[in-house]
């Protein structure tokens, strides 16, 4: 009796080790059934990510390929060359479109990639001038041979170079920004100016009105007609450019982007711009520090 009490005990525990052993060799298939599933995941994961890379990569190609072609459809461009060092860029900067730190960038650049930056002032912030001194302009920055390459910057309408039969044509960039973005600025900076030069007295400083209480009512700083003032910096200097809604100068306009300017970039877009200049024009924008941080105020 003995004995089969034993016997049965044993059979038992044999019983029991053989579940145990059962339910671990389970665990351990299932286990290594998430395992593989888990590896073909890891590896699926990355194919896909390598074709996202791949398709990134085209998408890049293409957009640079369209970009040069639709740069070389613009015949007033053939014959540029963007690199030498005869070349003269025009900046015809838009109030408060990110212009400051667009040439601050310029001014950081210039020692390092050796090139002049002159700025143009114009007389009682006017944005024309007459036709003579247009022709006097143009051909004082393209016959300039010591102060090349260059480029030149300052708040002035879009000067149509063909009229003057220049033998280097200068090559015209700019930025545009949201219009109501664009003119809320323009109404603060007159009346708080920037970090740039805080102690220069605004020529609103003194009105501290909002820019809500000024379109309540019906201000003239803050009137909509102002939203179109970034139009004529591309039209030129006819006097129908500075009409606003005139749908001559618009048009006007879009065609001087399309066929004299090399590119045209957005405030809200600027760091892409700024690579989109370095791709474009790297005799004059090619950095070895990288501009990540263009900065914090876009004046």
């Amino acid at each position: 009796m003995c004995f089969d009490k034993g016997f049965m005990a044993m059979k038992v525990k044999l019983a029991k080790l053989r579940y145990f052993v059962g339910g671990l060799s389970a665990i351990c298939m299932i286990a290594t059934c998430i395992c593989f599933y888990l590896f073909a995941e890891i590896i699926s994961l990355d194919e896909t990510r390598v074709r996202l890379e791949m398709t990134v990569a085209k998408l890049q190609h293409d957009k640079l390929y369209m970009t040069r072609r639709q740069l070389a459809a613009a015949d007033d461009l053939d014959g540029v060359d963007f690199g030498d060092d005869d070349t003269v860029v025009i900046y015809n900067r838009i109030p408060k479109t990110g212009s400051t730190t667009l040439a601050g960038i310029m001014y950081a650049l210039c020692f390092v990639n050796k090139y002049f930056v002159i700025h143009v002032g114009m007389m009682d912030r006017a944005k024309t001038i007459a036709l003579s001194d247009q022709m006097k302009f143009m051909q004082n920055i393209t016959n300039w041979q010591e102060k090349k390459p260059a480029l030149y910057h300052g708040h002035m309408a879009f000067i149509d170079y063909t009229k003057f039969g220049v033998k280097k044509k200068p090559i015209y960039i700019n930025i545009i920004r949201n219009p109501l973005d664009r003119l809320v600025s323009f109404y603060y900076f007159t009346r708080y100016g920037d970090d740039i030069r805080p102690s220069k007295e605004r020529m609103k400083e003194r009105t501290r009105e909002t820019f809500d209480e000024c379109v309540q009512r019906r201000g003239e700083d803050c009137d909509p007609v102002n939203l179109w003032l970034q139009i004529p910096y591309f039209c030129g200097h006819v006097a129908e450019c500075w009409i606003p809604g005139n749908e001559w100068a618009l048009k006007r306009a879009k065609q001087n982007v399309l066929q004299r300017y090399l590119v045209v970039g957005a405030t809200e877009e600027m760091e892409d711009f700024v690579l989109v200049l370095e791709v474009l024009l790297p005799r004059f924008f090619k950095a070895d520090q990288k501009f990540t941080k263009v900065g914090k105020v876009l004046t």
